[in-house]
């Protein structure tokens, strides 16, 4: 029956200024189960992370994930994080620092209790840098959602809910927690209002980060009106504190004249956030008026929480029902919405453009599917740095069988970025590496990664030139640049590849690890020129604890035992006299 219905499908698009044209769909998983609300963010090589969770029998649900490649083809296909008998596991997020982390975060309900679980995920190859593990209490139900985003120190924000006691009513908390880049909780708690009146949450929600690492949230709150009127509720918090920053502003407050009280269906999907780079809020979400007609409101503020631009009417179409999801940021300083929408009885997506000032640029793309797909978009993608627009949707065939499925586009028409012409070449000591500034790109601050990893930063050239001294022999790395330009925004080029034959006879060296990652067994081999003294290989945690200490006396190999070892990265540094290099781990189970 879903190939038949596979072949009446029908997808047709509406034209826009954009200049967009939408592919086919393909499924990420295809099963016989249900699999709910994809989540995705994408890595710092540009392929997309999806994240969501699958009914396996009754009350049996657990998290699953996958990546995308630009072309739709899987490079780490479907994998649970659990498989556990009588486990309720829901309401996932994820987001991805720039260290190509994922950090995942979901829901679990198991004997009447609710707990917010976490791990964190290598988006290269699916090997585990923190296991799965219980972060947070949380009593609230499973089907509130949270949102994550990383700040500029690969710190994670979590906006999430809780049912607080105010010592005469429980009532639905908003909520912040922020959490270390290895992992680990550093603080929450924070309650984003302590007036019960502002916290009947719904279910819609978002954060965003400045360019001072502070965290601007925005979510719906119902205050349980006899005519259920939503209302928008804004704050900025200190991203170090979680000590609020702003007073509570009730956004819709700058609605009522000329367009109402704000919210009115209680079936509405915004608010959508995010800062731009110039560090203005913008915020949008479904407005609903007295006729149930929608549109998209619309509101830019500062970094301060001041209205730069009051609320307006920036869209409606009287045959769509336009409800605002998220946002996603394109690198030339263009603005991008994605926004489910309804006609008559099918469903999709509309795809918005607005400049940094919060005007609409042209008319919406549509991608609507005749046979009624939902197409749940991520909170932190579908703009990736290669221009490319794509999609994370749930095909919902029958209430029993929902598949994930993914749909990629060509690049959007306008986007033009200058390349620095990054070259790699091996010398005698190392990998030299090259490039120059020209176009947008002059005056920009300089990042140098290899493979995932930061080398250096720098600025003040037209031409730069960087010796890496400390590149493996014989093994091809992958260097990658981002440019952070005079506005802010951030343009990532690469990677370009280049191989090092290998020290000469007066440089120690320490080799990649093998197996790697590795489970019970690990084997590190180095090389010590003649009369190198004081040799060791010594094994450290993230925390920089040393696990392991052993000394050296001449070049060969040795092979730890690391089965005690928990699911993680290490660092292994060989040290001598003349200096010492250093190497990453991979433990995983």
């Amino acid at each position: 029956m879903k190939n038949l219905i596979t072949l009446l499908l029908t997808v047709f698009l509406i034209s826009s200024a954009l200049g967009i044209t939408w592919s086919d769909w393909s499924y990420i998983i295809d099963s016989e189960h249900g699999d709910y609300r994809p989540v995705a963010s994408y890595t710092p090589s540009d392929e997309l992370f999806v994240v969501w969770f699958s009914a396996w029998a009754l009350f049996y649900y657990d998290i699953s994930f996958a990546s995308v490649a630009e072309d739709g083809t899987l490079t780490i296909p479907p994998a649970r994080i659990f498989t556990e008998d009588s486990v309720d596991d829901r309401a996932p997020t994820v987001t991805v620092d720039s260290q190509g982390h994922a950090h995942v975060f979901w829901r679990r309900w198991t004997d009447g209790d609710f707990h917010i679980w976490y791990t964190q995920i290598d988006t290269e190859d699916g090997s585990y840098v923190v296991d799965p593990k219980p972060l947070l209490g949380s009593n609230t139900p499973d089907d509130l959602y949270m949102y994550a985003v990383p700040d500029h120190n690969d710190d994670v924000h979590l906006l999430y809910f809780d049912f607080v006691w105010s010592g005469e009513v429980w009532w639905e908390a908003a909520l912040h927690a922020k959490i270390s880049s290895s992992g680990n909780l550093l603080a929450s708690g924070h309650l984003i209002t302590d007036n019960p009146y502002y916290e009947r949450v719904y279910y819609d929600k978002g954060i965003a980060i400045d360019s001072d690492n502070n965290v601007h949230v925005v979510y719906t709150y119902d205050p349980q009106l006899p005519d259920y009127v939503y209302k928008i509720i804004y704050r900025k918090l200190d991203g170090d504190t979680g000590e609020p920053l702003t007073p509570i502003i009730d956004l819709s407050y700058y609605g009522r004249q000329p367009i109402g009280d704000t919210v009115r269906d209680p079936g509405c999907d915004g608010p959508a956030i995010c800062v731009d780079s110039y560090d203005k809020v913008h915020i949008a979400y479904r407005y609903t008026n007295e006729n149930y007609e929608a549109y998209i409101a619309y509101v830019v503020l500062d970094k301060d929480g001041q209205v730069l631009r009051p609320l307006r009417l920036a869209y409606h179409d009287p045959d769509l029902l336009y409800q605002a999801k998220n946002f996603f940021i394109e690198q030339n300083d263009r603005i991008f919405l994605f926004s489910s929408c309804k006609y008559d009885i099918l469903t999709g997506q509309a795809f918005f453009e607005f400049n940094t000032d919060g005007d609409v640029i042209g008319e919406p793309a549509l991608l609507i599917d005749t046979i009624g797909d939902h197409y749940h978009v991520g909170p932190t993608g579908c703009v990736g740095e290669s221009g490319m627009l794509r999609l994370v949707g749930e095909k919902r065939w029958d209430p029993f069988d929902e598949d994930v499925v993914y749909v990629h586009q060509l690049e959007i028409e306008g986007r033009v970025t200058d390349d620095p012409d990054l070259n790699a070449l091996s010398e005698d000591d190392g990998i030299l590496l090259s490039w120059r500034e020209e176009g947008v790109l002059i005056g920009s601050t300089w990042r140098l990664e290899r493979d995932g990893d930061r080398l250096v930063n720098l600025s003040g050239n037209d031409l730069y030139r960087y010796l890496d001294r400390n590149a493996e022999p014989n093994i091809t790395h992958l260097y990658t640049l981002e440019a952070t330009l005079p506005n802010g925004s951030i343009l990532r080029f690469g990677p370009v590849e280049a191989t090092w034959p290998g020290p000469d006879a007066d440089r120690f060296t320490l080799y990649a690890p093998y197996p790697c990652p590795a489970r019970d067994m690990i084997t590190l081999t180095y090389y010590l020129p003649n009369g190198c003294s004081g040799a060791v290989i010594e094994v450290y945690d993230l925390s920089g604890r040393r696990l392991d200490s052993i000394p050296l006396t001449d070049s060969g190999e040795i092979t730890l035992e690391v089965s005690d070892y928990a699911s993680g990265v290490y660092t292994a540094r060989l040290s001598t006299e003349e200096g010492s290099v250093t190497s990453r781990l991979v433990i995983t189970r």
